[in-house]
């Protein structure tokens, strides 16, 4: 599963878009029951 630029970054820093790529999302509530959400690794773009 692969993080659209608008889920991986608040409204206020969308510009993070340009400079991270994503790499993958994990959904929290699949590896313990009871956090939830979703924690998004990324790796930064290099110029």
């Amino acid at each position: 599963m692969f993080p659209g630029a608008e889920s991986m970054c608040v409204p206020e820093q969308a510009w993070l878009a340009r400079h991270l790529y994503p790499l993958v999302s994990i959904e929290l509530s699949a590896i313990e029951p009871h956090p939830f959400g979703r924690v998004h690794l990324l790796s930064p773009l290099e110029p």
